[in-house]
């Protein structure tokens, strides 16, 4: 486990009156959160496996989740 992801507010230009959660590694933002618990989360989850975001993204992985009816 690293501890190269963090979260910090952000604060957005165009609406600065909501509430966002940034995830960096070193000085790049990875993405951007709603709740500061999602955050948190997805700051461990990074911090475990840092291709987290990457996993279940091919179209193979999106047919299995797809429900055939």
């Amino acid at each position: 486990m690293t501890n190269d992801f963090k979260y910090a507010p952000y604060t957005n230009s165009s609406h600065p009156d909501i509430k966002l959660w940034k995830i960096i590694c070193g000085k790049q933002i990875t993405t951007i959160c709603k709740s500061e618990e999602y955050a948190i989360e997805l700051t461990e989850n990074l911090n475990k496996d840092k291709y987290f975001l990457l996993r279940g993204q091919t179209q193979k992985d999106r047919a299995k989740s797809f429900a055939f009816r």
